[in-house]
């Protein structure tokens, strides 16, 4: 077993008084709210396209109609006029509200979903060739960038099942 130097420990007990000095600067005051979205999960959606940013409030919807609450932020553009804005109009919860569970995440670069702490992210791609051979576009980026990361794929306007199961 090896014991610290003189040094480490002196260095150890110094840093330690220092952090409660300075430790107002940082630390929360008792009875303080706590961050209202700090339980609230960020999902990514990405995006092929911007006008394809009308899939996030149809999830939100389905996910309202099974009872979860959820919210679109739509950081990089506001909604195109093509938009089903549900939540768009919907204020942000107070102080007194809690915040939705899931928030999606409308992007349409691979680079975005990288500032923003998740695990998971859904994939809107067109049924088409340029679609999908942009989608493995952005998977690329992402494997370079990320290693473990769970993706979900959602075949936009593909005209039955089969056709969605071929262009996957």
């Amino acid at each position: 077993m090896q014991h610290a130097a003189p040094d480490d420990v002196f260095s150890a007990l110094t840093s330690r008084h220092r952090l409660v000095d300075i430790s107002h600067h940082f630390l929360s005051e008792k009875g303080e709210r706590a961050v209202p979205w700090r339980k609230t999960r960020l999902i990514p959606l990405l995006l092929v396209c911007r006008e394809d940013d009308f899939v996030a409030y149809l999830l939100e919807r389905a996910l309202r109609q099974h009872h979860h609450s959820c919210s679109v932020l739509n950081i990089e553009n506001q909604p195109g006029p093509v938009s089903i804005p549900t939540s768009a109009s919907a204020p942000l919860p107070s102080e007194k509200e809690n915040a939705p569970e899931i928030c999606l995440l409308p992007l349409t670069s691979p680079g975005s979903t990288l500032a923003i702490p998740h695990n998971k992210l859904l994939m809107a791609v067109p049924t088409s060739l340029p679609g999908v051979r942009l989608a493995y576009h952005h998977l690329a980026q992402l494997a370079e960038q990320q290693s473990h990361l769970t993706v979900n794929i959602i075949m936009l306007d593909a005209r039955s099942e089969k056709q969605g199961e071929r262009y996957f």
